[in-house]
């Protein structure tokens, strides 16, 4: 069951997609629905495939939703917060034993978050849990001298081994960068720039000042293998930031980009809307059907070996 109206003529852009930024609950913060709900309702109007995103560890889940939920591929990941030990190859190996898709670093507890947004969490977003947040240091995959720490290439080789995704998480555009040169160098060939574009103007304060991380860092991660993920709820709500996201598109090329939403957190927009929504801004700023087709369909099928 669908519980939103998904216009008929919207129906044919949305078959076939792949979301591989969504947030479902069980979860610290608030969401929309439950995986399990939201996995058939994408099912039911024709998506691939999704990725869900948590905090901490959600692929042990993921075998019991399949149980569940037919006919659509399903996935999760760990994310390295300190919930998890941080960049801890123990947790990657286990998560990784759960048949994980992704090896996400840290979002809400790196270093650069809590410098941009002043705390190891979300302030503007209800948690399901009343304990307070702990006074914690941030994570940087940079040791003292700037350079990746041993046990984030401990990480890069579990991931390589798997051949599956590595994501830059909440690191500085500086830090992301590093880590897709070390990355490469220890054999990952599937790595994801996450919501490069959220920058200001949005429904959320900005992770990226202004317009997300700079244009010319993007293509320069890019040019190291990077996908560039370009997301619709931290990235695309203003007019602003979709010429900002079309303007990307344009620079970097389809070929090497993937849209997803960041949906399902809070109140502020289901999932299968914002990617109907985003599909239908990107048209309007004049990215081509086809290259709509590339980053929705092929390359976030792509990355996580269902084409």
């Amino acid at each position: 069951m669908v519980y939103i109206e998904i216009p008929r003529e919207d129906m044919e852009i949305l078959d076939g997609v792949t979301d591989i930024h969504v947030h479902a609950a069980p979860c610290l913060f608030e969401k929309l629905f439950d995986e399990i709900d939201m996995a058939r309702q994408m099912r039911d109007v024709g998506y691939k495939g999704v990725l869900f995103k948590q905090h901490l560890l959600g692929a042990n889940r993921i075998p019991l939703v399949r149980k569940v939920v037919h006919g659509i591929e399903i996935f999760g990941g760990i994310t390295l917060n300190h919930f998890v030990g941080g960049l801890n190859p123990h947790a990657v190996e286990a998560a990784i034993a759960f048949g994980a898709k992704e090896v996400k670093m840290p979002n809400i507890h790196s270093k650069y978050h809590i410098k941009r947004m002043g705390a190891p969490t979300y302030t503007t977003i209800k948690p399901t849990l009343k304990a307070k947040p702990r006074r914690i240091e941030g994570i940087t995959v940079l040791d003292e001298k700037g350079e990746i720490k041993p046990e984030v290439y401990e990480i890069l080789d579990l991931v390589a081994e798997s051949d599956i995704i590595l994501s830059t998480g909440h690191l500085s555009p500086e830090e992301s960068l590093k880590l897709i040169k070390a990355a490469r160098s220890s054999g990952v060939k599937k790595i994801v720039v996450t919501h490069a574009n959220w920058g200001e103007g949005g429904v959320w304060p900005p992770l990226f000042p202004s317009n997300g991380i700079p244009l010319e860092i993007q293509m320069k991660m890019a040019g190291e293998g990077a996908f560039i993920e370009y997301c619709y709820a931290t990235g695309s709500t203003s007019l602003k930031q979709q010429e900002y996201t079309a303007n990307g598109i344009r620079k970097i090329g389809a070929s090497k980009i993937i849209l997803s939403t960041d949906a399902g957190t809070g109140r502020k927009i289901h999932p299968i809307e914002a990617f109907r929504i985003f599909i239908r801004a990107m048209e309007t700023q004049g990215v081509p059907r086809k290259d709509i087709e590339v980053m929705t369909k092929n390359n976030p099928a792509k990355v996580l070996g269902i084409i």
